[in-house]
């Protein structure tokens, strides 16, 4: 069995793998732990990045009244307001 991609400059073929089994085997275990154990969380970078990226306003700052709740289902959730 072989891979072929067709693109507008020509055809990539993949070559097998003759490890195939170790490397998924591989690939299995590391999402079995990533499934036991947590993703560190930083909120404060998080923040950072979508109030750059997107021009969010983190909820603290967007009002409490939105958080709970939520009049227009076209707003964002948690009281996001972004690109303001």
């Amino acid at each position: 069995m072989r891979t072929v991609w067709q693109s507008r400059n020509g055809a990539y073929a993949l070559p097998p793998i003759t490890d195939a089994r170790a490397r998924l085997e591989a690939l299995l275990r590391l999402y079995r732990e990533g499934l036991a154990s947590p993703l560190h969380f930083f909120p404060k970078s998080a923040w950072a990045y979508v109030a750059a990226v997107l021009g969010c306003v983190p909820p603290s700052t967007a009002g409490k009244a939105r958080r709970t709740t939520r009049a227009n289902p076209t707003t964002p959730p948690i009281g996001l307001r972004c690109g303001a």
